[in-house]
């Protein structure tokens, strides 16, 4: 997922809001075992924001630049025994302009909940850059619910 984010930025109140997103969804701190049939749940961890700076390359070659840095996100594979299954990566186009490239691993995220992370995502961003505390509901833990897939429709 690629984001056109318009505007002044705060990268690092960005990068605290990625931190939250993640601290709040056990399945954004997953890995997977060597054999495929546990998923582990960290208690913590952070996403490493990758950033780019495009700013100073002519406007054709930074979509060149932008477009191989998403087709670079698409294929490179995910190591599901070490993590982490989400990344994210800032591209800063213009003093104005970034795009903030997201990705995860099918089995941590599907497209629903890419929709769930982006919403979150808004609210924590505008929280950490304001100093404001997010309103969000305490997110479902990840583990119960597969305990309720696994015992079938009530």
């Amino acid at each position: 997922v690629t984001l056109t984010l318009r505007g002044a930025l705060d990268a690092a109140a960005l990068g605290r809001a990625l931190d939250a997103l993640v601290a709040r969804h056990e399945a954004l701190r997953a890995t997977v075992s060597p054999d495929g049939t546990t998923m582990v749940v960290d208690d913590e961890a952070t996403v490493a924001l990758r950033t780019v700076d495009l700013a100073g390359l002519a406007p054709a070659a930074r979509a060149r630049e932008l477009a191989r840095l998403r087709e670079l996100e698409v294929t490179t594979p995910f190591e599901l025994e070490f993590g982490p299954l989400f990344r994210a990566t800032l591209v800063r186009l213009a003093a104005d302009e970034h795009a903030l490239v997201l990705g995860a691993h099918h089995v941590v995220c599907d497209g629903w909940s890419f929709g769930v992370i982006l919403g979150e995502l808004g609210r924590l961003y505008t929280a950490e850059a304001t100093g404001a505390a997010a309103a969000l509901a305490d997110a479902p833990s990840f583990a119960e619910y597969v305990a309720s897939q696994e015992d079938g429709p009530a």
